[in-house]
């Protein structure tokens, strides 16, 4: 019989087991070296300020980093492969456990008029999401399979997926490296061609929106240090230069774009924690500037949309304590 007693019974040295689960491979060092600096009159030591770097233009990938720091990054990718590599058929079975519980079809409202209902599904075995329209006359058009997009990327994560409102046009915004600066892409549903909008830095969370008349496409652009600054605009069907309609010099505000509920408008809106302003692009006139509809003040914020052939906000103002209309 074998000893089950835990008192007689053989003990495993804690470093032994451990040593015979995990490979023996030695963890990358990030040497220290001394930067001072000195802030708020106080003098600090910033020991890892050699593996900053900021691009001037694009992104920072592995082959633009200065060779010091890529080969540093390739030493701590290497380890973490080889630490990881024990726990590959465990990964497995969580990954396929969880896709067991994913929903496999999320419905999106109908557009108004069109006839299309626009859907979301849960692509089988992958995780990845299938965006698809089915109209009431039985026609079915897949839009953007994801799994198919990500093949050949060692990363792929898309978002603000949307239609345009005369629904030729599908577009998204999709991260190919990891850093949340996305190009943006646009199908056009007649044709069955989809081509790249804006080929890098774009925001895409909340960042992109078609114009009501589905012709062209307001979309806001990373600076180098990933704020959302800029917002352009570029034609859906031609390819002419992206033309800049506002630039935000407050490193403070963050910005968003969207169509108000009823079409009417292109809104721009920018805010922080205690401070807002919206600017508005009208249906009809797209390219003109965007108009500030109250400027900017310190403790006032506020939101639109349209309302019954008008403007509506929902603000603090006047001492509002959880917002007035």
């Amino acid at each position: 019989m074998p000893n089950t007693d835990p008192k007689t019974a053989p003990q495993t040295d804690p470093e032994t087991a451990r040593k015979s689960i995990w490979p023996d491979v030695s963890a990358p060092v990030a040497p220290r070296e001394d930067k001072f600096i000195e802030q708020l009159g106080r003098m600090r030591n910033d020991a890892y300020a050699w593996m900053k770097f900021v691009p001037e233009t694009g992104t920072r990938t592995l082959e633009n980093l200065p060779p010091r720091l890529r080969d540093h990054l390739q030493a701590e990718r290497s380890y973490a492969q080889h630490m990881l590599e024990p726990l590959d058929a465990a990964a497995d079975v969580f990954y396929r456990s969880m896709l067991g519980h994913a929903l496999h079809s999320e419905r999106a409202p109908a557009a108004a008029l069109s006839g299309w209902a626009y859907t979301v599904e849960q692509s089988a075995g992958t995780g990845q999401k299938v965006f698809v329209r089915r109209h009431s006359d039985g026609r079915v058009q897949t839009l953007v399979d994801e799994a198919e997009r990500a093949q050949g990327h060692a990363y792929y994560r898309a978002t603000d997926h949307q239609h345009s409102p005369d629904d030729r046009y599908f577009a998204w915004a999709e991260d190919l490296i990891g850093n949340d600066r996305h190009r943006i892409c646009v199908l056009d549903t007649q044709t069955g061609l989809s081509r790249v909008i804006v080929p890098e830095d774009a925001f895409g969370y909340g960042g992109l929106t078609f114009s009501p008349s589905s012709q062209n496409l307001f979309w806001i652009w990373r600076d180098a240090h990933s704020r959302p600054s800029r917002l352009y605009r570029s034609a859906v069907d031609a390819g002419s230069d992206a033309v800049l309609v506002h630039e935000e010099h407050d490193p403070a505000l963050f910005m968003r774009v969207a169509r108000t509920a009823a079409d009417g408008f292109v809104a721009l809106s920018l805010f922080g924690p205690d401070t807002s302003e919206v600017r508005l692009i009208t249906a009809g006139d797209e390219l003109a500037p965007a108009r500030v509809l109250r400027p900017r003040e310190r403790g006032i914020r506020y939101e639109v949309n349209e309302w019954d052939g008008g403007l509506i906000a929902l603000t603090n103002a006047d001492g509002a304590t959880d917002r007035q209309i």
